[in-house]
């Protein structure tokens, strides 16, 4: 397996590293044009005394240190249909902070909440570039853990359906709900986890078909309540009266009207929930924050 991994930060560091451990990997391409900063060091990979190397130089020596790759770094930003790649690879991986647009990039992966978002659609486009943000504390051990849950997707090749079906797979840091093998097998019964590529006039809401019906059904039990965010520290809450919603055109009226606030985002996880006698939708926004 050959792979390039754009952006050295957070996620992207450690997937660099953890993808080098894994016996199929021959060939690694990096990408990053910045410096470690103390600021870096909390949440990534890097070492005190990387501090003012350029983070592919770090990397690359992490690596050395314990495995035997052919390591190609690039210090430079990447942009797509410009940078040249100097080897042709099975996978490009975007761990950048920037959400750009993307045509031929096979996988993004970021925080949103407190979720690993692995994005695998393509031809994405954004109005601007977004510089991503976190909206709740990761530690370095929710870090490590969501690192170990994506290389595991290419070490078992699940990541080859995910591409190919153009999945967002959304891996919950405290309470997974299912296993990536599970997510495929399971999807239908558990859609909530499960995006296709929406039609452009539905788009902010990336699996709205996938959860419409269990939206309707939990509304049509008892009233609903709606987060804009993670449940545990949304932006915006409001109570969904019972029985408002009685099909997909109320559904996403409901919803687009209450994400149509100041700090708006281009795409948000239409997530379904339940938790002890409560129901509720939550909407988690595409941060970007990798």
């Amino acid at each position: 397996m050959k792979a390039a991994i754009l952006g050295l930060g957070t996620i992207g560091s450690y997937i660099a590293l953890y993808l080098s451990d894994l016996e199929i990997l021959e060939e690694l391409v990096l990408v990053d044009y910045d410096k470690i900063e103390s600021k870096n060091l909390k949440n990534s990979a890097f070492l005190r005394r990387h501090v003012g190397m350029l983070k592919t130089e770090a990397i690359q020596e992490i690596i050395d240190e314990s495995n035997d790759i052919i390591i190609h770094p690039i210090h430079a930003k990447f942009i797509e249909g410009e940078t040249k790649l100097p080897i042709s690879v099975d996978y490009i991986i975007d761990c950048r902070d920037i959400t750009y647009n993307r045509k031929n990039i096979d996988v993004r992966l970021y925080f949103s909440g407190r979720s690993l978002i692995v994005d695998c659609r393509n031809e994405s486009k954004y109005e601007v570039e977004k510089e991503g943000i976190y909206t709740s504390t990761l530690t370095r051990t929710d870090v490590i853990n969501a690192a170990n849950a994506a290389t595991m997707l290419f070490k078992t090749k699940i990541i080859n359906r995910f591409i190919n079906e153009r999945v967002v797979y959304r891996h919950e840091l405290d309470t997974p709900k299912i296993t990536a093998c599970d997510f495929l097998d399971e999807r239908k019964s558990n859609s909530s986890d499960y995006v296709y590529e929406s039609c452009e006039s539905e788009s902010t809401l990336l699996n709205l078909h996938e959860s419409v019906n269990t939206i309707i059904d939990m509304n049509q039990s008892r009233p609903t309540t709606l987060f804009v965010g993670p449940r545990d520290h949304s932006s915006f809450t409001k109570i969904i009266p019972k029985d408002t919603l009685v099909n997909i055109t109320d559904v996403m009226e409901c919803l687009t009207n209450s994400i149509d606030l100041p700090f708006r985002y281009p795409y948000y996880l239409v997530a379904p929930g339940k938790r002890g006698s409560e129901y509720f939708i939550e909407l988690i926004p595409e941060t970007g924050a990798a």
